[in-house]
């Protein structure tokens, strides 16, 4: 009899730097959950903003300043697929959803992804707003 274990393929400093615990060491995120914070933070950062690694991030931020209308959706749209395709290798981009929300001078972010190792597909949504 065999007994399959399961296999803990990313791993990632949870962002919250909430304690263990036990351990009290920084908590961390595993799996699909790493992804997500991954993606989020490729999507929130600024070119030029990570020392060392200046071509890590997207002009989003600053298109959040944009008027909202079509082009400036499509632009987003494009960006994020852009910023998911040349800087996280771990995923596949199924399906992207940009919703613009005129009252609220926000965007509705929807987006399915494979990740590689992970069988099933994973969704997950947001919104992004801009932040003076």
């Amino acid at each position: 009899m065999t007994f399959i274990t399961p296999l803990r393929l990313y791993k990632d400093l949870d962002l919250n730097f909430l304690a263990h615990p036990d351990t009290h060491d920084v908590t961390k995120t595993v799996d699909v959950n790493a992804i997500k914070q991954s993606v989020m933070l490729l999507i929130n950062t600024y070119f030029g903003e990570r020392l060392f690694h200046p071509e890590n991030g997207s002009a989003i931020p600053r298109i959040l300043f944009e008027p909202i209308d079509p082009i400036t959706t499509e632009v987003l749209k494009r960006s994020i697929e852009q910023v998911l395709q040349n800087h996280e290798p771990r995923v596949s981009l199924d399906m992207l959803e940009v919703t613009p929300n005129e009252d609220d001078n926000s965007y509705y972010i929807y987006i399915q992804v494979n990740i590689v190792g992970v069988p099933d597909p994973v969704t997950f949504s947001f919104t992004l707003q801009r932040v003076r």
